[in-house]
């Protein structure tokens, strides 16, 4: 069958290879964050950590005005099992909105004899609008990106798929020693685990933090070692050259952290870095302003090897991954 797998715009690449290793399928990019794949069955794709939405492809067009959406849509040989809903993801600018799109579709759907169940149906159509491009298909799963671990949250923590597109990116294996030293709710570290490494630290300079990030780790059945250390004790943690991975979201500026403390972390993360790391090792980082980062691993020698930009609802952020 033909499928769509929705994961964040930036990290497609990322996405098709894990969709590669589990189904050996080559996946296609169709569309911002949406990749086109054959596969026998979709189950195995329910163990993906980058992909946020599953569903079996039906067409695919561009369009201009939202009355061709409607033309396209009419003719679909919909595989509808007993009661349907007809549901919409919009993303960009237009002068409809997703429910316009749910009810005309729908009303399409229901012109051709189907019954309509919008609070349990059978069957959910699925269109998603990107930009000029609209996808059409039956909905398999979504919210893939929300993980049941996380109950105990931190404001500055980051969407699950784009920590496991950071671990990716760091090609972390399972012998390697992965270390977060701003590690906030947890969220890297316990992706960094489930994902198959075997050690795995977090640190983080709020006692708070750390509990939360016990607590949602012991909740994923994540094996990892958590506590409190300010970034500037990481080379009391570890020995010199002795991290394969540092895979972190370093702080940014904001209410109660001023630019000038941002930046007297930020150069003690890289000179920290710079310490622990094996030669071979990698410092991956997310940022949503990468200048300071990318000023001090100049001054320490680090090379930019690998870059990705990420679009998360209304952010973006930097995916960088820096070698000694």
């Amino acid at each position: 069958m033909k499928a769509i797998a929705a994961t964040l715009n930036g990290i497609e690449s990322i996405a098709a290879e894990e969709i590669k290793e589990l189904t050996k399928a080559k996946a296609k990019k169709i569309a911002e964050g949406r990749l086109l794949l054959e596969t026998k069955s979709l189950k195995p794709l329910e163990k993906a950590r980058t992909i946020k939405t599953l569903y079996s492809y039906l067409k695919h067009f561009s369009f201009k005005t939202e009355e061709e959406i409607y033309e396209q849509a009419k003719k679909i040989k919909f595989p509808i099992k007993k009661s349907f809903a007809a549901r919409c993801h919009r993303e960009g600018n237009h002068d409809f909105k997703s429910k316009n799109v749910e009810q005309k579709i729908g009303e399409i759907i229901f012109e051709k004899g189907y019954k309509v169940d919008l609070e349990k149906p059978k069957t959910t159509v699925y269109i998603e609008i990107i930009q000029d491009t609209c996808i059409i298909g039956i909905l398999y799963k979504k919210d893939m990106q929300k993980r049941e671990y996380k109950v105990r949250l931190n404001p500055a923590s980051i969407n699950a798929c784009l920590a496991a597109a950071m671990i990716r990116l760091a090609e972390a294996k399972k012998g390697h020693i992965i270390a977060d030293p701003f590690c906030k709710d947890g969220v890297i570290a316990i992706e960094a685990s489930l994902m198959g490494v075997k050690q795995v630290y977090g640190f983080d300079e709020s006692m708070n933090s750390v509990k939360n990030a016990r607590i949602n780790a012991q909740l994923a059945k994540a094996s990892i070692s958590f506590g409190k250390a300010e970034i500037d004790w990481l080379d009391t943690k570890f020995e010199k050259e002795t991290v394969d991975r540092i895979i972190t979201n370093p702080p940014f500026p904001a209410r109660h952290r001023s630019v000038q403390e941002i930046e007297k972390t930020t150069k003690e993360l890289i000179s920290q870095a710079r310490y622990v790391l094996k030669k071979d090792g990698m410092l991956v980082t997310v940022t949503q302003d990468s200048s300071l980062i990318e000023k001090y691993a100049k001054e320490n020698n680090m090379g930019l090897a690998k870059e990705l930009e990420v679009t998360v609802g209304n952010t973006v952020y930097k995916l960088q991954a820096f070698k000694p």
